[in-house]
């Protein structure tokens, strides 16, 4: 997709989309003159209707600046690359959490303050990467931690908005036990805690073997 001038005759078609992604029918009432301007950049670009306001509405989503350091594209390429809904509302969270509805925002806050998350930095072995991947600034304990808990959103956000509601502090939550997630919990780590549920997930991507199976300490059963 081009946000420049289109130079002699074009292609035509639709933007690329991404594989999978359906389309979705709409009804929107515009000004005449701006159905005009629609209809005329159709034809210059040698597109359909509606594949014209498909690229003037991506072209606009680019260029507004939610922040300094991003644009509404930005934003939604970081949610689109997310498939549980969890992820999605934590990469709007990081990116620009004022477009979170209140209840939203309170449940990634919850999230980003957990004890867990804290304890999951400083139980992590030492072969686990720090750095920031090359897709976005999230680590491998960031993704292990969410990934986690994205079956269990909807339950954080109520539990968030309660704790809120009554003046309860967000910040030191620990949804293992606030949650019930691993009620078998006999003193492990939050690292083998964290590991040994996202193994249990019924699909989605786990840490290398290397990483998960670690010897256990004296006394304590190995997660497996």
């Amino acid at each position: 997709m081009s946000s420049g001038n289109a130079k002699g005759k074009g292609k035509g078609g639709r933007p690329p989309r991404a594989p999978g992604e359906k389309l979705q029918r709409t009804n929107l009432t515009l000004r005449p003159s701006l159905l005009r301007g629609l209809e005329l950049l159709a034809k210059a670009q040698h597109r359909s209707l509606s594949q014209a306001v498909e690229w003037a509405v991506q072209v606009g989503l680019n260029s507004y600046k939610v922040n300094e350091d991003s644009t509404m594209g930005d934003v939604l390429l970081a949610v689109e690359a997310e498939s549980a809904e969890l992820a999605k509302f934590m990469a709007i969270y990081r990116m620009a959490s004022t477009l979170l509805d209140f209840e939203d925002a309170v449940a990634c806050e919850a999230i980003q303050l957990s004890s867990d998350k804290s304890e999951l930095y400083r139980s992590a072995p030492p072969q686990v990467s720090l750095t920031d991947s090359f897709q976005d600034d999230r680590n491998e304990i960031d993704r292990l931690y969410e990934r986690v808990l994205s079956p269990h959103w909807e339950s954080i956000r109520e539990m968030a908005n309660e704790y809120s509601s009554k003046g309860k502090r967000l910040e030191g939550v620990s949804f293992v036990h606030a949650l019930g997630l691993y009620p078998e919990w006999r003193g492990e780590s939050m690292w083998d805690v964290y590991t040994h549920l996202d193994q249990q997930q019924p699909a989605g991507e786990v840490f290398a073997e290397s990483v998960i199976k670690r010897p256990a300490k004296k006394g304590q059963p190995a997660i497996k």
